[in-house]
């Protein structure tokens, strides 16, 4: 990629440890809630941190079939961790 390549955005969205709409991180935020958990999904006993912010789920954009949405994600974004 160089400087006069083209890039579009072509919508946003949220996709958070404390939610994944604007009201509920607000709400999650204000009230001092934290997203970061004990990791439990796979094994750590290699890894420095045994803590983590996991997305509990992506949601399925505006005008997608929630079927089609599932089956075009990547397996690693299935369950996204930040």
């Amino acid at each position: 990629m160089n400087a006069t390549d083209d890039i579009w955005i072509t919508g946003i969205g949220d996709c958070t440890s404390v939610g994944d709409d604007s009201a509920t991180i607000g709400s999650n935020l204000l009230q001092g809630r934290s997203g970061i958990r004990a990791v439990e999904e796979f094994p750590i006993a290699e890894h420095p941190s045994r803590i983590a912010g996991r997305a509990a789920r992506i949601p399925c954009p505006e005008g997608w079939e929630p079927a089609e949405f599932d089956a075009r994600r990547p397996l690693e974004l299935q369950v996204p961790w930040c």
